[in-house]
């Protein structure tokens, strides 16, 4: 390598945070890579450490569905980092706000819930059910339509089932917005809003949108605290301390056995990975061609996590339709799978989903 060549800027997209949103989306994806299992709505002889690379993926297989929380808590510290000053200090207007994030969320949403849609009607007509997700009716197509599929009027997860997780998200938008035009850039209201979940779990009343809303605040907390010492001078000695107490957080979660109990499991990651956002986000000086690759699979995320599902169910069609099995334990088909996955995504981003988002915000924003 050409040691010449130039660095990107310590702060160009924040790379490390691209770098571990990718991760978690990779994680997610490798969760739901049981789905090949389901016929219908159930796995069927499912051997969950017979799946290909089990021992270099075993957490992912194991805990992939944690990377929501963990991009909850990303979405709150990219959202504090960007947006904290703007909106309490009126630079940025409530229209450009909430126009930047449908544009973003919404066209893609839009497409794969239809895309689902079909191919759903395909797979029922010929399994009699539905696939993995059996929500599949009117009233439900509704609230996705409007990106409230898992506001508290759902019956469970329905057609294109990872959105729900956004569908949390749009919310907390809302209260992100109005927290910061209502009480400027107060720490205080953070500190409020990661306080509701352990809150609610001393009084018995878990609620997943107190969880996701206690995770994007404390990524919030986390974008704050860095803000605050980054460049100065004791900033290498504020990250060592933070590494610092990382390693003794997951020490001391291993030792207590916390990642075998899921309620356990969210108190942790609700401490740990704010810590892990500090560390991700400061200096990352790598060569500009890393930057750029960087850059590109930071932007397959929201793509891969809405294509996968709508891509299993067509690989599961049209292995049906060829009467075969789906190789569920084969490597090669386990390779295939996801560079078909990252590949519709690459192409996705730039043939749809950001030319339709450009489009959207110069039509309402210029």
């Amino acid at each position: 390598m050409n040691f010449a060549t130039p660095i990107a800027r310590p702060d160009d997209k924040l790379l490390g945070l691209e770098v571990l949103r990718f991760t978690t989306a990779l994680a997610i994806l490798l969760w739901h890579y049981q789905h090949f299992a389901f016929v219908g709505l159930t796995a069927v002889n499912f051997v969950a450490d017979r799946q290909p690379f089990y021992g270099l993926f075993s957490l992912f297989f194991q805990q992939g569905l944690r990377g929501v929380q963990i991009f909850w808590c990303i979405s709150g510290f990219i959202f504090f980092y960007k947006y904290r000053d703007t909106l309490s200090e009126r630079k940025l207007d409530g229209q450009t706000f909430f126009v930047l994030r449908f544009s973003r969320l919404y066209p893609l949403h839009l497409a794969t819930l239809l895309l689902v849609v079909g191919l759903q009607g395909l797979y029922v007509g010929s399994h009699g059910v539905p696939f993995v997700y059996e929500n599949n009716n009117l009233k439900h197509f509704l609230l996705q339509i409007f990106m409230a599929s898992y506001w508290g009027l759902q019956d469970g997860y329905s057609f294109n089932g990872p959105i729900w997780s956004i569908s949390i998200e749009i919310l907390i938008y809302v209260i992100f917005f109005v927290g910061l035009r209502l009480f400027g850039r107060s720490i205080w209201v953070n500190v409020a809003m990661v306080g509701l979940y352990p809150l609610a779990r001393v009084l018995g009343l878990y609620s997943v949108f107190i969880l996701g809303l206690s995770y994007f605040y404390a990524g919030g907390l986390a974008a704050i605290f860095r803000s605050r010492l980054v460049g100065h001078r004791l900033w290498p000695q504020v990250q060592a301390g933070v590494l610092v107490c990382l390693i003794a957080g997951l020490a001391a979660a291993a030792g207590l056995h916390v990642f075998n109990d899921k309620p356990m499991i969210n108190d942790a990651l609700l401490i740990l990975t704010p810590l892990v956002l500090v560390l991700a986000s400061g200096q990352l000086p790598v060569p500009s061609l890393v930057a750029r690759i960087i850059k590109g699979l930071g932007n397959l995320t929201y793509a891969s996590y809405l294509l996968h599902f709508p891509l299993q169910l067509a690989a599961v069609l049209v292995f049906a339709a060829l009467g075969l099995a789906i190789p569920l334990y084969d490597n090669l088909f386990f390779l295939g799978y996801f560079a078909l996955v990252l590949g519709a995504s690459y192409l996705v981003f730039w043939i749809f989903e950001k030319p339709v988002q450009d489009a959207l915000r110069k039509a309402w924003l210029m």
